[in-house]
């Protein structure tokens, strides 16, 4: 009776220890790891240089503006000097400029297609604005001057080449702008799009199985069996 009692002690005794290690793997299994270390973030650019990394370009069209404007100046001087050796010497020194500056600007900021337009379009652009003036204005004095007025080859001329005048200085102004504006860009050298920032690393889970030996309530050896998991 007292074996069997002893038997049956042992018994809930290996089971409370089985019981116990598995609540302790599950204990374990609970227990919080220290937190992953934190993901790096790519710092912003600073506000100034947002829209050159967007863009991966800049503008140099101020300094064509700043060649067009010593041109103004040059015709405005050839203008004031007349007809004289020093009007003719500013008029052409003006003409130069205006026509060479802007290629001269772009091949020093390796542009070497929009300076071969440059020159095109100052040269073509006043051209056919002159052209068009003055057709249009031939065809406006041949509706206005009576065909049979003895005067009238003179007075179908004046209108004629002030349209053309005109329309050369639309041509003059429209390739200005378009060269100084729309022209001049350049992709910015070092100003590069930042980084993405790396994944987040994947929680890891694992479940182990264990089996071993344990401490007896009287110091034999008991058979346990459990759980361990790692979240």
């Amino acid at each position: 009776m007292m074996q069997e009692r002893s038997s049956g002690i042992r018994g809930l005794a290996g089971a409370a220890v089985i019981a116990a290690v598995a609540v302790a793997g599950v204990a374990h299994a609970q227990t919080p790891e220290d937190p992953p270390p934190p993901v790096p973030v790519a710092s912003a650019p600073p506000p100034g240089r947002l829209a050159a990394v967007a863009t991966g370009s800049s503008w140099y069209g101020y300094e064509l503006l700043m060649a067009d404007a010593f041109t103004a100046m040059s015709f405005a001087g050839a203008a004031a000097a007349g007809n004289g050796a020093a009007g003719g010497a500013l008029a052409a020194l003006g003409g130069a400029v205006y026509v060479g500056s802007g290629a001269a600007i772009h091949v020093m900021h390796h542009q070497g297609g929009k300076a071969v337009a440059s020159v095109v379009l100052r040269v073509g652009a006043p051209f056919l604005g002159g052209l068009i003036g003055l057709l249009v204005g031939q065809s406006n004095a041949r509706q206005v001057t009576p065909l049979d007025s003895a005067t009238s080859s003179n007075t179908s001329t004046l209108p004629a080449i002030f349209d053309a005048i005109v329309g050369f200085g639309v041509g003059v102004v429209s390739a200005v702008v378009v060269d100084d504006v729309f022209l001049s860009f350049e992709r910015s050298p070092g100003q590069e799009a930042p980084p993405p920032a790396p994944p987040a690393p994947n929680a890891a889970f694992s479940v182990t199985p264990y089996a071993g030996a344990v401490p007896g309530a009287r110091g034999e050896a008991q058979a346990a069996l459990g759980l361990t998991g790692r979240f």
